[in-house]
């Protein structure tokens, strides 16, 4: 398991193969890690109902699709805000291979703006004349 805010450094390929807890305790925070990385496993994030949430960020490129998402409390999503929950330097590929998200809560990545983001889709409204 790997944890807490602040700066991984590594001079070769980083392979992180468990949990990956952006933050620490009581606070929310950022990881950061540097490139090259292989990550696998579970990303762990706490977030609260004003947006605040745990970030995994990647000095390079990130590609998400070995790692779940897990969601510390998902009764605390706001469904009117957006939630950056990874973001890199370099290019982002990939999506998460699994998560514990409510109904009608998405993953989106952008990968021209280099991040991972959840997202409430709220449906289609149609009018009928």
């Amino acid at each position: 398991a790997l944890g807490g805010g602040g700066l991984v450094t590594n001079n070769a390929l980083l392979s992180v193969t468990g949990e990956l807890t952006p933050g620490d305790a009581g606070a929310y925070g950022t990881l950061t890690l540097a490139s090259p990385c292989a990550l696998s496993g579970v990303l762990k994030v706490a977030l609260a109902s004003d947006g605040s949430c745990d970030r995994l960020h990647v000095q390079g490129d990130l590609d998400l699709s070995g790692l779940a998402l897990e969601v510390a409390d998902p009764a605390a999503l706001n469904k009117d805000l957006r939630y950056t929950l990874a973001t890199c330097s370099g290019t982002l590929s990939g999506s998460f291979s699994g998560h514990n998200l409510p109904l009608r809560w998405n993953i989106r990545t952008d990968a021209a703006g280099r991040r991972a983001y959840l997202v409430y889709n709220a449906g289609t409204a149609l009018s009928i004349l």
